[in-house]
């Protein structure tokens, strides 16, 4: 079943495991790839091609403890097969990883003004270009809601998505609200596109 991107973040108790349980009930939105990521004093993403239940065998959740996690489920809109999410990058001396529901429609002349301010990209999928675009925001306004503002202003399309930074997640969608993003509370608070 080919569907769209499906994104979820948390803040709670054993975080991997709730990831790779949301990840099952999102499958259906994505059966190309799958991927969490969490923040242990630095970005640990586990990825891979294939269903949930393929790319998380064994031990892989055991590596991912945490309170903070952002996941994903991927049907592929744009870039190559292999271009597993979260994906992380790196812009301003920081790092972050991305989970991104959806599709930029400018993309292309934002990332050719980013490359010609000398940020390289190290992925092809438009996804990258949030996490670049809020690194440099960031860097500039030092604050994350500030940046996160600039994005909006500078990004067209239609999208959710998650990012995992220094210790914080921020979840967004597009100003219009076109992609959906749900957000709940329990033992901790979760956010999912669906």
């Amino acid at each position: 079943m080919r569907e769209k991107c499906g994104i979820f973040a948390t803040l709670s108790e054993n975080s991997a495991k709730k990831a790779y349980y949301a990840l099952l009930a999102l499958q259906h939105r994505g059966q190309e790839s799958a991927g969490i990521s969490v923040w242990r004093g630095r970005i640990r993403t586990v990825s891979g091609l294939g269903l949930v239940t393929d790319v998380f065998r064994g031990k892989e959740l055991a590596k991912l403890r945490s309170n903070l996690a952002i996941a994903h489920v991927r049907y592929s809109t744009s870039g190559s097969l292999n271009e597993t999410q979260p994906l992380e990058t790196e812009c301003c001396g920081m790092r972050i990883a991305v989970a991104h529901n959806g599709t930029l429609t400018n993309f292309r002349p934002l990332r050719e003004r980013y490359e010609k301010l000398g940020v390289r990209f190290r992925h092809s999928v438009d996804s990258e270009l949030l996490g670049i675009s809020f690194l440099w925001h960031l860097r500039e306004t030092g604050n994350e809601f500030e940046a996160m503002r600039a994005v909006f202003g500078e990004v067209k399309g239609a999208y959710s998505v998650a990012l995992l930074f220094d210790g914080k997640i921020l979840v967004a969608r597009d100003p219009v609200g076109f992609r959906p993003l749900s957000y709940g509370t329990g033992d901790g608070h979760y956010f999912a596109s669906e």
